[in-house]
């Protein structure tokens, strides 16, 4: 298994139709082969026995000083200040700060750069979902669970999933989101870390992450 985790190496739709094409025929095939992605408000709990918290908590975490990180294009979350940015293998497209002890949140973006527009048609924010799923198996990732919910407004699939950590061999969680924007792009939104620490991020996520700019927010 890699070190830290991502669902496809360049986050591109080209990419992720060539997953779907090697499980058959899109969402027909995946959703036969793992459990159907469900209209939930909340995640479903994983089957026994599982390192897996279901639902994933939001943590009520104390007071600290934050900062606000991303743009326009992938989107902002709200992160303790002294988090650190740095880039992940094969994560060249992606906005991944760390708390540097295996606690990770990236934003990042599909790209249909080279596809045409059938090709575009056959993506979705659903089968963007099940391909996650997929690569998650792929990576070792294990009691995969998957809802619909709600990311701080916005609908969005939720797929998460239990695996050790290589660097630190701690037995960790992550979580992803995906969802379409108002102009058809579709977004990916991560959580990773140990256990103990996992509602934590997963609440910095659902607390804050936002497409409006910080400006904007404050100065409505």
């Amino acid at each position: 298994m890699r070190k830290h985790l991502r669902p496809l190496a360049a986050l591109t739709m080209a990419a992720l139709l060539t997953v779907l094409a090697a499980c058959g025929q899109l969402e027909e095939n995946l959703a036969s082969a793992s459990p159907t992605i469900s209209p939930s408000p909340t995640p479903i709990e994983p089957a026994e026995p599982s390192a897996t918290p279901s639902p994933i908590p939001m943590d009520e975490s104390a007071e600290e000083d934050t900062q606000v990180v991303g743009d326009e294009t992938l989107g902002y979350v709200t992160i303790p200040d002294w988090w650190a940015s740095f880039q992940d293998l094969g994560g060249a497209t992606a906005l991944q700060y760390s708390n540097g002890a295996g606690t990770i949140i990236s934003l990042d973006t599909f790209s249909d750069e080279g596809l045409t527009e059938d090709q575009k048609a056959q993506i979705t924010a659903e089968t963007a979902a099940y391909s996650v799923w997929y690569n998650l198996e792929q990576n070792g990732v294990t009691d995969i669970v998957g809802a619909q919910v709600d990311l701080n407004g916005i609908d969005s699939f939720q797929v998460y999933g239990a695996y050790v950590s290589e660097d630190y061999g701690t037995s960790s969680i992550i979580v992803c989101w995906v969802f379409s924007d108002e102009d058809g792009g579709l977004h990916y939104v991560s959580a990773e870390g140990p256990v103990t620490e996992i509602a934590q991020a997963v609440g910095y996520v659902e607390d804050s992450y936002t497409l409006t700019p910080p400006e904007d927010l404050e100065h409505p």
